[in-house]
């Protein structure tokens, strides 16, 4: 009976990857990830702890700090920052084996990284509807900044 069930599994999955005949069908998650992030967003927010109480801070209107995702890789941001980057990936999060990652380069990635420790900076993230907030990956205080999407 354990053969039957092995063998009825594995004619499942080469029928159902078979059928897949183009890349909409098979989507990659890392992609549908990126495409949510396309736009540009206004940082609004950012927060740490020196040892106590975690602390945010409202960000300036002035300058206006951004960033922008599009959907061929490309990063660009008007904060001091991040304005050198230029590229970026969403990547599976390799050390705690669940969620993803934010990785952004300054130079070209044409072949594509899978260790976000690779990257140049990589951030764990959320997003909920407008609201995307990145948080410094080996922070233990949970460090972020917090954005909204503008367009």
């Amino acid at each position: 009976m354990k053969k039957i069930t092995i063998s009825i599994l594995a004619l499942w999955i080469g029928v159902f990857s078979i059928s897949c005949k183009d890349d909409s069908c098979c989507a990659i998650e890392e992609k549908s990830a990126g495409h949510e992030l396309d736009g540009t967003w206004l940082m609004y927010e950012t927060g740490y702890s020196p040892g106590g109480e975690y602390i945010t801070n409202a960000v300036p209107a002035y300058p206006v700090q951004t960033i922008t995702f599009q959907s061929n890789d490309i990063f660009s941001s008007t904060s001091q920052d991040l304005a050198d980057y230029k590229f970026y990936q969403i990547l599976d999060d390799a050390l705690s084996g669940h969620g993803k990652v934010l990785s952004i380069y300054k130079k070209d990635i044409s072949i594509p990284v899978s260790d976000p420790s690779q990257s140049v900076l990589s951030y764990s993230f959320t997003l909920n509807d407008n609201d995307l907030k990145l948080y410094y990956r080996f922070c233990v205080e949970g460090c972020h900044m917090a954005f909204r999407k503008t367009e």
